[in-house]
């Protein structure tokens, strides 16, 4: 069952590691660009996460 997720489980865990990533270095080099690209990941994770929200319930309602 874990094989039909596959997809959007991959695609949250790759945008929570960049996020994390991104938070690290947001206070480390304390330049504006990082802290922009944390908050646009930070959209990104969002969509992600209702992108598997969504897929989730499709599959487990059939």
């Amino acid at each position: 069952m874990a094989v039909m997720f596959r997809g959007p489980m991959l695609a949250t865990a790759r945008v929570v590691v960049r996020q994390a990533t991104l938070g690290i270095a947001n206070p480390m080099s304390s330049l504006l660009p990082v802290a922009v690209a944390h908050s646009g990941v930070a959209a990104l994770l969002l969509v992600a996460l209702v992108v598997l929200n969504f897929s989730l319930s499709l599959k487990l309602s059939r």
